[in-house]
């Protein structure tokens, strides 16, 4: 084998043993890179307040308090409008309960009815079973809450530290350059900062819009517990192309469990029918306009990527960090070609 094969041969094991080395990290080190990766993009998204109050004669230490300050307001705003109708679903878990059993009775009489079709032993009075809520299940949805009390705590700590450090953070990376690629790593610096901030602003107008075209069709259809399934439904458009699909689906689930009925069904099935075009091609294309630059096809196996890696975090976080990727991935001429291949243009 001649010497320059057996460069490309190291050099391509080298890469492949990186890559997977990064997927291992990635994996194995999601309980402090989860936090610190949402940290990151929300300092990103309160820089230009925190740089909007140091110019109006703020310091710095208050600049971050008030930013901080701005953060939990948004987040309790959140928690406050969809606290109001889950308290209420939990008070009406009891009848949820027993109109589930009303609805899987009906379903199995329906089914009992069809030609060929033999009932199982038992199985209408399994239906008539309430759903046991045992001490294990307490215990485990008692250390989730702790669990994600404990993750939004250590991230507002993380949000604190690297709004304070962010200057030295900038001036390492500045450093680390060569003197030749510096202007490079600055304009990569800065753009990367640009469609972060510009895509998580858009996607918080895109959310409350479709909350509210959400909220005004299960309003008129008569949903009970319309707001809190509005807001969700918003929320889960996070996850691009799967985000509806899911939200569309628990809304019809709640409403099932509920008794609703088929007109109530319908009219989940036809709001979310006549949002999906209006965000696809009305909403999205005017609010992120060329922003993110990502083809359909990255866009997907980044979320999916990220989703095994990450859970239903990693779905949400992926487009952002994967458009940062591209915009570095641009500034740098070993990689690219791999930009290109993210991309769009």
């Amino acid at each position: 084998m001649s010497t320059v094969a057996n460069g490309q041969l190291k050099t391509t094991v080298y890469r492949i043993a990186f890559l997977l080395g990064s997927v291992c990290l990635i994996y194995y080190g999601k309980s402090l890179l989860i936090p610190l990766v949402i940290a990151a993009l929300l300092s990103l998204m309160l820089h230009p307040l925190q740089e909007w109050l140091r110019r109006k004669g703020w310091r710095k230490g208050w600049s971050i308090a008030a930013c901080l300050l701005s953060l939990i307001l948004f987040f309790g705003g959140i928690a406050a409008v969809v606290s109001t109708q889950a308290v209420k679903f939990v008070q009406d878990w009891p009848e949820i309960q027993q109109n589930i059993n009303k609805q899987v009775t009906a379903l199995e009489d329906k089914v009992g009815q069809l030609p060929g079709f033999t009932p199982g032993e038992g199985s209408s009075a399994g239906a008539g079973n309430s759903f046991p809520l045992s001490i294990n299940t307490v215990r485990s949805t008692l250390g989730n809450t702790l669990s994600i009390a404990g993750n939004f705590l250590l991230m507002l700590v993380y949000v604190v530290l690297l709004l304070a450090e962010k200057n030295r953070l900038y001036q390492f990376v500045l450093r680390r350059a060569s003197d030749a690629s510096r202007s490079k790593a600055q304009t990569a610096i800065n753009d990367s900062r640009d469609v972060a901030i510009n895509y998580l602003k858009g996607r918080l107008i895109l959310i409350g819009v479709l909350s509210i075209c959400y909220a005004i069709g299960f309003t008129v259809s008569g949903i009970k517990y319309g707001l809190l399934l509005a807001v969700l439904a918003a929320i889960l458009s996070v996850i691009p192309y799967l985000g509806n699909i899911i939200g569309g689906g628990i809304a019809l689930v709640i409403v099932f469990a509920n008794g609703g009925g088929t007109t109530q069904m319908l009219g989940i099935i036809i709001t979310m029918s006549l949002v999906q075009p209006l965000e696809s091609y009305v909403l999205t294309p005017m609010i992120f306009k060329e922003q993110v630059d990502i083809n359909p096809l990255s866009t997907i196996i980044s979320v999916v990527g990220f989703g095994l890696l990450w859970g239903a975090i990693g779905a949400v976080v992926a487009i952002p960090l994967v458009a940062i990727l591209r915009v570095v991935g641009e500034k740098i001429e070993p990689l690219q070609d791999f930009a290109y291949l993210l991309g769009t243009k």
